[in-house]
């Protein structure tokens, strides 16, 4: 195969091999016998780098957007009224359901993956596939929003551990963790448009495709993350595999949803990715955090299901 093909088929595969790249990573870690302390430590250090690559992905992607393209569509609120339906959905069978003790992990793992805000790379892959930016940086300033509204409301009916925080403190809590990433790039790169545009010409000229790749060591990252949380024995074998495959139908539903209120308002593939993507690091912290942790394994390998599908659609045109 000569280099014109293996820069196309790579590029083509890239999420995939990230996704591995992150997976072997986890397991070439594990196989050095470092120490607990210094698993941890370098845990630590690659989480940490994450809001940093995060923001400049998404600096560089929203230079390439016209602000007159961030009106919200029509579709953006009939996701949203299906993500708030299907949560109360999701609490009405856990209470009501009479479901296997073993069951709770998976409802509250559904729950925290239809609250999460869409994923913040929601606008690159948006883009790749060929679907509009804009539609869908609007989509995920709004769905943090909501998240951010939300989930105070709505977790503490679910989880008593939940309730015993006030609405204020758990939207704080969240807000933090999507204005650095998400809000603050927007701001900078409109108000530098406005203030610098010559300079704010030149980075959206430079911007070109460097998003997505920055967007790929962040999979690749996240990937490691979601294997500590798999095989980190939070819950029996056989138990995780059935996690994976309901985090793959969660996946799923969402994907064929947001494409079809985007088929209505023709912006089917920015609705597609912007209800079927989603933050999981959000949402795994969410879930661990206010619900239960073996929950977090949904949002973990609802991820896996995400990119994999992404890197499908990539490859095969018609599945957009």
């Amino acid at each position: 195969m000569n280099k014109s093909k293996v820069i196309p088929t790579i590029k083509k595969w890239l999420l995939m091999i990230s996704m591995s790249l992150g997976i072997g990573g986890y397991f070439l870690i594990l196989a050095l016998n470092l120490g607990q302390e210094t698993n941890h430590q370098i845990a630590t250090v690659v989480t940490e780098m994450l809001p940093y690559l995060l923001f400049v992905m998404l600096f560089l992607e929203f230079s390439k957007i016209e602000p007159r393209d961030l009106f919200p569509k029509k579709w953006l609120w009939m996701t949203f009224a299906f993500q708030i339906f299907m949560a109360f959905v999701t609490i009405a069978i856990q209470k009501y359901g009479c479901l296997p003790q073993w069951t709770t992990a998976m409802w509250n793992g559904w729950l925290a993956s239809m609250l999460s805000p869409t994923a913040t790379a929601v606008a690159v892959m948006s883009s790749k596939l060929g679907g509009k930016a804009a539609s869908a940086t609007t989509y995920a300033v709004l769905s943090s929003l909501l998240a951010a509204c939300a989930i105070p409301l709505i977790f503490p009916l679910a989880s008593p551990q939940a309730a015993d925080l006030s609405f204020w403190m758990l939207f704080t809590k969240i807000f933090a963790k999507v204005f650095p990433v998400i809000i603050l790039p927007l701001m900078i790169s409109l108000s530098l448009r406005k203030l610098a545009p010559k300079t704010h010409d030149f980075i959206a000229h430079f911007a070109k495709d460097k998003s997505f790749y920055l967007w790929s060591v962040c999979i690749m990252v996240n990937t490691a993350q979601v294997a500590r949380l798999l095989f980190g024995g939070i819950a029996e074998g056989w138990i995780i595999g059935i996690y994976v495959v309901f985090a793959g139908l969660i996946s799923a539903l969402n994907f064929i949803v947001g494409k079809k209120f985007g088929s209505l308002c023709d912006d089917r593939i920015s609705a597609g990715q912007s209800l079927g993507q989603k933050n999981t690091i959000l949402g795994i912290w969410m879930a661990m955090t206010f619900l239960d942790p073996a929950s977090g394994i949904i949002v973990g390998a609802y991820m896996l299901w995400q990119n994999v599908f992404n890197s499908l659609q990539l490859t095969y045109p018609k599945l957009r």
